[in-house]
């Protein structure tokens, strides 16, 4: 799934789980993603590959 997707899904109240391999990056795109809704919490899973 691609950023923009991403992004849209939480602009509608999506919770968000997104995976790469750079954990720096990931922590970063989490924390600028929208949280519209109450209770509503992304995350992400960092790997080696």
């Amino acid at each position: 799934m691609g950023l923009a997707i991403a992004t849209e899904l939480a602009k509608c109240g999506a919770n968000v789980t997104l995976m790469a391999r750079d954990e720096v990056r990931l922590r970063q795109i989490i924390g600028e993603l929208p949280t519209t809704h109450p209770g509503q919490h992304h995350h992400y899973w960092g790997f080696q590959g």
